[in-house]
């Protein structure tokens, strides 16, 4: 086996998972020629691109991804459920009128959700009735996925053709999980939107037309339609879509993550660490310290243990799960959760399918409508709360801010729609105030997440450092102004009593007073 010696020059030292740092700032990556193909779809490489000569910025560039590339697209995922709750109040709390500056970012948002003819309002240009509305968007995201994998299979075929077979079986497993990832990448992002569309087909309302004559009962998402022999015509197709999304996604996501529970939250025991656990001395009393001291110690004692403990176990579950070939296929679905959370992403899918979609069928434009909704917004970030799915705790911070903010603007809808009369005396809901106030709400999650990604690119060190020296820089400046008054205040003062012709000086010479002719003062 032929082993070469490969030195890559690299100013930031970044972390090789076949390599191993020196002190000069340089990477030592030992490649074996038979193993070449392996290393390289580990390290998201095309197997006859593994040159030594590699650019060391994008060498770097991968090695950050590798490594912040899951708690980014954590972020990413906290950030597009929630925008897509709160840009689907537009339709799903239809007495609600919320200022106009937060309407046009709303609308904006739907396309986190592949709404497109939200986004443009295609249906203006258009003249979409809500059934061409219906097949275009549960279609869209089926066409959207169907377009990818051909277009990976071709990207396949043409990179494949100079590769032997074990770069080929490699760059094949490295496309199949590409194509896995983006496929369910995708359907996260079209499940709250297809959802939403095809509940919104079973939500009529009806209308009183006067005595004698049958109430009125027409489609609530486009009222040009009747609910009769037309609306019922067009039945199938949403049953087949509601089998598909909202109930077909959720229950093939259950099945997949329950038969892999053991896999996903791996059996591990205080025994299988105890080889790893060092004991801890902790506090110590005296023999002649009184009982309930000694108490308190002993317990102190074993609650730093519990925690270390646990702290092994949980650590040893990552390390078993996140090895597992098995798993990395559906790694998206599972990656940012707890192990002891591996069921997490089903309820996660069943409340953005029910804020975003079963809203819509619960007495719509009525006040009952949004109070479910602040109810189901509360017992959101109750659950989250609680549970605490994140394993890492800055993304648990975000999750916080999110459901916090959705909770809010639910609130708010309720004061809108409760507040019809005031608001039109006032005008207090509408103005722009009102309007920004709810857009700083809106894009509260997105400043939190985007600073720490923030740090994560610059380095919690490097940005300690960064305050630490504006801190400084601050306070001197801050003692050179103020030395600077009090040399200023001192020369004035100075200035004033050395000045000859200033009114204090003659007002102090008793002389001046004196007439010329005037005898002399006798002296005592």
């Amino acid at each position: 086996t032929t082993t070469r010696h490969v030195e890559v020059a690299s100013p930031r030292s970044p972390r090789s998972s076949f390599g191993e740092e020196d002190d000069d700032d340089h990477v030592t990556v030992f490649v074996d020629e038979e193993s070449k193909t392996a290393a390289a779809s580990d390290s998201c490489v095309d197997a006859p691109d593994v040159a030594v000569d590699d650019d060391v910025e994008g060498a770097a560039a991968r090695t950050w991804w590798e490594r912040h590339s899951r708690s980014i697209m954590t972020k990413v995922k906290i950030l597009v459920s929630t925008f897509q709750i709160i840009s689907s109040t537009q339709w799903v709390l239809p007495g609600v009128e919320f200022p106009d500056v937060l309407t046009t970012v709303q609308r904006a948002a739907t396309v986190m959700g592949l709404d497109f003819i939200q986004f443009a309002s295609l249906d203006c240009l258009f003249k979409l009735n809500f059934f061409y509305r219906l097949v275009f968007v549960t279609l869209f995201p089926i066409a959207l996925i169907v377009i990818m994998y051909a277009g990976f299979v071709v990207r396949l075929e043409l990179k494949a053709r100079s590769y032997d077979a074990r770069a080929r079986e490699a760059l094949l497993a490295k496309t199949r999980k590409r194509v896995v990832y983006c496929v369910l990448f995708l359907v996260y992002v079209a499940l709250p939107t297809c959802s939403s569309y095809t509940f919104r087909y079973f939500g009529c309302v009806s209308f009183d037309r006067g005595e004698g004559r049958r109430p009125l009962r027409v489609l609530h998402a486009d009222p040009s339609i009747r609910c009769g022999n037309r609306h019922r015509r067009w039945l199938p197709y949403p049953l087949v879509m509601m089998f598909l999304w909202p109930v077909g996604c959720t229950l093939a996501l259950f099945v997949l993550l329950y038969r892999h529970k053991s896999e996903l939250n791996p059996p591990v025991s205080e025994a299988d660490v105890s080889s790893e656990l060092v004991t801890y001395p902790g506090p110590e009393s005296s023999a002649e310290a009184p009982r309930v001291i000694r108490a308190e110690v002993e317990e102190a004692r074993n609650a730093i243990r519990a925690g270390v403990v646990k702290s092994l176990v949980n650590a040893k579950k990552f390390a078993i799960r996140d090895g597992n070939a098995d798993l990395e296929y559906f790694a998206f679905v599972y990656e940012e959760y707890r192990c002891g959370a591996w069921l997490f992403p089903v309820f996660d899918a069943i409340r953005r399918v029910f804020m975003t979609g079963v809203l819509t069928m619960f007495f719509p434009g009525s006040i009952s409508q949004v109070a479910i909704g602040l109810l189901g917004a509360m017992l959101s970030h109750r659950v989250y709360n609680y549970v605490k799915p994140y394993a890492e705790r800055e993304n648990g911070i975000v999750s916080e801010v999110a459901q916090s903010q959705l909770v809010i603007i639910y609130f708010a809808a309720m004061v809108v729609y409760t507040s019809t009369e005031a608001e039109k005396q006032t005008g207090v809901f509408s103005s722009l105030a009102f309007g920004i106030v709810l857009l700083i709400i809106f894009f509260a999650a997105f400043f939190v997440a985007c600073w720490y990604v923030v740090l994560d690119v610059v380095g919690r060190k490097n940005a300690s450092a960064f305050f630490e020296r504006a801190r400084d820089v601050a306070r001197s400046w801050t003692t050179t102004a103020r030395v600077s008054e009090s040399v200023s205040a001192d020369t004035d003062s100075e200035d004033l009593v050395d000045d000859p012709d200033s009114e204090t000086t003659e007002a102090a010479d008793p002389a001046s007073d004196v007439p010329d002719d005037a005898p002399p003062t006798p002296t005592p």
